[in-house]
C-alpha cells in the first residue's frame, strides 16, 4: 500500500536486484516496477481512477545480521507514470451528482526517489521480507491534475529468491 498527496493506492511490485561483487556481495542494485490502484483521495474532485506506474532504479545493502535475518537499506530514484481521471462539479451546487458529465483525464509524468529500509528472514530457498518506503516526486509535465504533497510512503511484504 502507498500514500502519494491525496491517493491511498495498493497494488503489485516487481523487484529485481543483482548481487554486486563489492562489499562481501552485501551490495546490490536493480529495478523495481510497479502497479498501483488507487482506493480514495481527499480532494475538491471525485477520483474515478488513479493507476501510478513507478520504473524505478535501486541500490541497496542487504547484509546478513544473523544466519537467517538481513536488513535492506536502499535508495531508488526513476520515472512514475500516473493516469488519473477524475469529474469535476459542473453545475456549482458543491457536490458531485447526475447533473455531472465532464471528466477530465490525464497522463501526468514525475521523477521521483525514495528511501528504503526493510527486514528479511530466511524462508525456504529466499527470503521473507518487509520493506518501508518513503519518497518524493516531481511532475515534469503540464499542471497536475492531483493536487496534494507529493511526498508518499509505502508498505510493502514480499518474496525475494536468494539475497
Amino acid at each position: 500500500a502507498w500514500s502519494y498527496g491525496p491517493v491511498t493506492a495498493v497494488g503489485g511490485e516487481l523487484s529485481m536486484l543483482v548481487r554486486l561483487p563489492v562489499l562481501d556481495g552485501a551490495l546490490h542494485a536493480g529495478l523495481n516496477l510497479g502497479v498501483l490502484e488507487g482506493l480514495a483521495a481527499a480532494s475538491s474532485a471525485t477520483f474515478l481512477q488513479h493507476r501510478s506506474l513507478p520504473v524505478m532504479a535501486e541500490v541497496a545493502w542487504r547484509p546478513l545480521l544473523l544466519s537467517d535475518v538481513g536488513l535492506h537499506v536502499g535508495v531508488d530514484g526513476g520515472l512514475v507514470v500516473t493516469d488519473v481521471a477524475v469529474a469535476r462539479d459542473d453545475v456549482d451546487d458543491g457536490r458531485i451528482g447526475a447533473d455531472d458529465q465532464r471528466e477530465l483525464r490525464t497522463i501526468e509524468p514525475a521523477l521521483g526517489g525514495a528511501a528504503v529500509v526493510g527486514v528479511c528472514y530466511r524462508a525456504g530457498p529466499g527470503f521473507l521480507e518487509l520493506d518501508l518506503r518513503a519518497g518524493y516526486a516531481v511532475p515534469v509535465g503540464p499542471t497536475p491534475l492531483v493536487d496534494g504533497s507529493p511526498w508518499g510512503a509505502g508498505l510493502s511484504l514480499g518474496y525475494r529468491f536468494g539475497i
